[in-house]
């Protein structure tokens, strides 16, 4: 069972200050988003893909959020005129924003039986009207997984070119954003995974991969690939992890770059549910690795680096998102995790420019809200707080139930109290006060809409804050 969140902050009215959000959505039908980017003016874009409204196929979707999270467009976008089969499914991976506010994304269009489909390349102006497109093709299928904008502003991509019969070619290339032709360079027979494509400290990229066996089982144990690229796209080196897999369990998810112009990897144990980093110098020779952990559900989803020299990770512990901060060596320096009463888990993350951090993540906890954002402080709250002094007074077993609630919450106090509760929004106004007195009180709160808010109760000598979700 989830734990119920308890936040303890020093209440004043005017001094409540919103520093972050947990916002959910569900704008889109059956959606499954796949990345985030903070935009240089603030706010947010994301992308993904979701079920068409007017057939059985999977459309591109987009939204734009501002820096509170709330939603200043959204678009559900098929583009398939020049795609030889019909019908399609189209999803978006990855968007980058441009100098000029406009929008870069890549993602894939197949036909719904997955036995062929191209890499896809679209350009959406800063309101999300799609400009121009272009695709890039293999004999199979062929996906963009990663894509960055270099300092010219061209595209730099991965793509995984699927042949058929299990065979993968991983494939990093540089083009214009009009599709013509740069350089690039396959690394090998891998399978690249996704969002894994950075920009090494000092020039050139790198990419984490999976080598193609038949003689490994299970499948996802395969050993991983680290290749290293120049600055125009040429491969420098491939690196196959093995001394730092200490299980057959041993998982790699995820890299970032590191400030030494090395790389680190990021993973899991999933026998001791265990996080294994490791740190590879400019050459891939293995500085450190570490793992920690031994939570009963952990699973890094991705790794990066923050502006202190440390390092940040986003994904999921015991069914919630977990947000992970490590030092430059690795050791931990805090976690907090958020969510609900079902499963929830990290996609993607990035930290933002007041060094706090924004999340994108999946949630069954809020009905038909599944998409879910989370912007945090620095130190990976969602709102100020200041601890006070407990003491053993009336509030002490204060319980509200049910939680979530859909219309009335009961309010328990363990005997005759006389309060006053406050409830802020998660944007810090104050939208229901009450006084209350007894034992047992029952609010009705059916004009509230869904989502978090903070019942603050406060009377001679204490102060409780709890943190309560209305379906």
């Amino acid at each position: 069972m989830k734990r119920l969140f308890i936040l303890l902050f020093l209440y004043a009215p005017l001094l409540f200050a919103q520093t972050g959000f947990e916002r959910t959505y569900s704008m889109f039908q059956d959606p499954a988003m796949a990345f985030i980017q903070p935009l240089k003016n603030g706010g947010y874009i994301v992308c993904g893909k979701c079920s068409s409204l007017v057939d059985n196929t999977i459309d591109f979707c987009f939204f734009k959020a501002d820096a509170n999270g709330n939603i200043l467009w959204k678009r559900q976008l098929k583009d398939s005129t020049f795609i030889s089969f019909m019908p399609v499914n189209e999803e978006a991976t990855i968007i980058r924003e441009k100098t000029d506010g406009s929008f870069v994304f890549g993602g894939l269009v197949k036909d719904p039986t997955y036995t062929s489909g191209v890499a896809f390349y679209g350009s959406l102006d800063s309101s999300g009207v799609l400009q121009n497109s272009f695709f890039k093709t293999s004999n199979w299928l062929t996906s963009v997984n990663a894509l960055l904008l270099n300092a010219n502003g061209n595209i730099v991509s991965t793509r995984d070119d699927y042949e058929g019969a299990g065979h993968h070619f991983n494939l990093l290339e540089l083009i214009t954003t009009s599709g013509q032709d740069i350089s690039g360079d396959y690394s090998g027979n891998y399978s690249i995974a996704k969002q894994n494509l950075i920009a090494i400290t000092g020039g050139g990229y790198g990419t984490l991969s999976m080598e193609e066996s038949y003689n490994i089982y299970p499948p996802f144990n395969m050993f991983p690939v680290v290749t290293r690229y120049d600055s125009i796209g040429h491969k420098l080196y491939n690196y196959q992890i093995q001394n730092e897999v200490y299980s057959s369990d041993t998982h790699f998810t995820s890299l970032c770059a590191t400030p030494d112009t090395g790389i680190m990897i990021c993973g899991y144990i999933s026998s001791n549910h265990s996080i294994i980093l490791t740190h590879f110098n400019s050459t891939c020779d293995s500085v450190w690795t570490k793992s920690f952990g031994g939570f009963n559900d952990q699973y890094p989803a991705t790794i990066q680096a923050t502006n202190d020299g440390g390092y940040a990770i986003a994904g999921r512990r015991d069914n919630d998102v977990l947000l992970l901060k490590l030092d430059s060596t690795g050791t931990e320096s805090w976690s907090n995790t958020f969510g609900g009463m079902n499963t929830d888990e990290a996609i993607y993350f990035q930290q933002t420019d007041d060094n706090g951090f924004i999340i994108l993540a999946s949630t069954a906890s809020f009905g038909a809200e599944t998409v879910y954002l989370i912007k945090t402080d620095a130190l990976g709250k969602t709102s100020q707080a200041a601890t006070i002094t407990e003491k053993a007074d009336p509030d002490e077993s204060i319980t509200l139930s049910p939680d979530p609630f859909s219309s009335t919450i009961t309010i328990d106090f363990p005997h005759n109290v006389n309060c006053t509760i406050n409830i802020f929004d998660v944007m810090g106004r104050n939208v229901f006060s009450k006084n209350l007195s007894g034992e047992k009180t029952k609010l009705d709160l059916s004009i509230l809409p869904g989502g978090f808010y903070y019942a603050c109760f406060s009377g001679r000598g204490f102060m409780k804050t709890h943190k309560i979700l209305k379906e």
